[in-house]
């Protein structure tokens, strides 16, 4: 080969007919991997191509590692409803293996002094479980983890989790 790089598999071994359309090997870069991630529809206008993002692959428990996008495919996944966005490791494990399956943020907003709450304490949309009862609150920005609470709570307020 011209270029240099691994062989993740081989899918056909010595013998075997092969077709012009059957897939004969993966071979990929060793030293560099792309992070395939589906993002949402609904989501998808607020991403672009640079942007950081927080990878937690599920090989590395309490680890995340830094991520930029690289790359939007403009075309929809009709059966997911999503769409593909590649990203390259900025500090990749020590150790990788094609297939890692995982969690990715994609910072699209950075916000100073932002109070917070576990997502999990969100109750109904917009309400929150405290000693005195429910409370209405106001969400803003969230991740799959935590929620911004805008209005309804403060740094004092004490909440139960439901």
């Amino acid at each position: 080969s011209r270029l240099d790089g691994k062989v993740y598999s081989i899918k056909k071994e010595e013998g075997e007919f092969i077709l012009s359309q059957e897939v004969l090997a993966q071979i990929g870069l060793a030293e560099a991997f792309v992070i395939e991630m589906a993002v949402d529809e609904v989501d998808i206008a607020l991403i672009e191509i640079g942007q950081k993002a927080i990878v937690a692959l599920d090989a590395y428990e309490n680890k995340v590692f830094n991520a930029e996008v690289s790359m939007i495919y403009p075309q929809k996944d009709a059966r997911s409803q999503t769409f593909k966005v590649e990203a390259i490791f900025t500090n990749p494990p020590d150790v990788l293996y094609s297939g890692l399956a995982g969690e990715a943020n994609i910072i699209i907003r950075k916000k100073s002094d932002a109070l917070t709450i576990p997502l999990s304490y969100l109750q109904d949309g917009n309400q929150v479980q405290t000693a005195d009862g429910s409370v209405q609150v106001e969400t803003g920005l969230r991740s799959l983890e935590r929620v911004e609470i805008l209005s309804g709570l403060d740094t004092n307020s004490v909440i139960q989790k439901p």
